[in-house]
């Protein structure tokens, strides 16, 4: 046990390139020991490098040719077949499930989740790309369905009942007869004038109902909003200090 964590150790000096603390984990300020150990680092890490880059853009045999695997010669039919269904990376089979790039390459879940984390730590390999094309944000992975919040099953029409924060602005809503659009779901106050509202989504509709413009049979004015806007236009202009006479 303790062997295991002493290799531990040396391996993530090598990877972060301490060459100082590796040494005197080894006991030695031999130079050449020195040198051979600081190369081994760099070679290390640019290895390292290599196979992340050859994920990302597709420029090794890793991504483009994936590994024969051994099994007896099948049919060409039936090979092209199984060859969908590997992912480019580490050649194992894959479920229906896994991601797939804009270019038809097929990644396993462990292996996106690899070069994803990677892609995230190091601005020059964001955002994942699979021969040369980024993985679309709006791609249809799955047919199933969730809540973004809670993760389970959406909602439909209605808010998320375990987002406290979402909850909390719905009752400030009502309270305060605030509106929100049925298109972009954001929140409208309206101090005066008519009740037609034209969000900033350029969606326009009925303040008193909600509905779209145009479809219900709301009155156009609150007479509530008339005399605050009548009070708003005759409100006179606060003194100035200081200005001249």
């Amino acid at each position: 046990m303790a062997m295991e964590a002493h290799e531990a150790a040396l391996l993530a000096l090598f990877r972060t390139g301490d060459n100082e603390s590796l040494a005197r984990r080894l006991g030695t300020r031999d130079p050449a020991l020195f040198a051979a150990i600081h190369e081994e680092a760099q070679s290390m890490r640019d290895r390292e490098i290599a196979v992340r880059l050859s994920v990302l853009y597709n420029l090794e045999d890793t991504v483009t040719k994936p590994r024969r695997r051994d099994r007896p010669e099948e049919s060409s039919s039936s090979a092209h077949g199984l060859k969908d269904q590997i992912c480019v990376c580490c050649s194992v089979d894959i479920p229906a499930a896994a991601v797939i790039a804009d270019c038809g390459h097929k990644y396993c879940l462990s292996c996106v989740e690899i070069v994803v984390r990677n892609s995230v730590t190091d601005e020059a390999l964001f955002p994942f790309r699979c021969c040369g094309q980024p993985l679309t944000d709006d791609r249809l992975l799955c047919r199933r369905k969730t809540c973004s919040l809670c993760k389970t099953a959406p909602h439909v029409g209605t808010d998320c009942p375990n987002d406290p924060a979402g909850q909390q602005l719905m009752r400030l809503a009502r309270e305060n007869k605030w509106q929100q659009c049925y298109c972009c779901k954001r929140m409208v106050e309206l101090a005066f004038g008519c009740s037609h509202i034209t969000c900033r989504c350029r969606a326009q509709f009925c303040y008193q109902c909600g509905a779209k413009w145009r479809s219900c049979k709301c009155e156009h004015w609150d007479e509530d909003r008339l005399l605050n806007g009548q009070n708003q236009a005759v409100r006179p202009e606060p003194a100035r200090i200081g200005g001249p006479g």
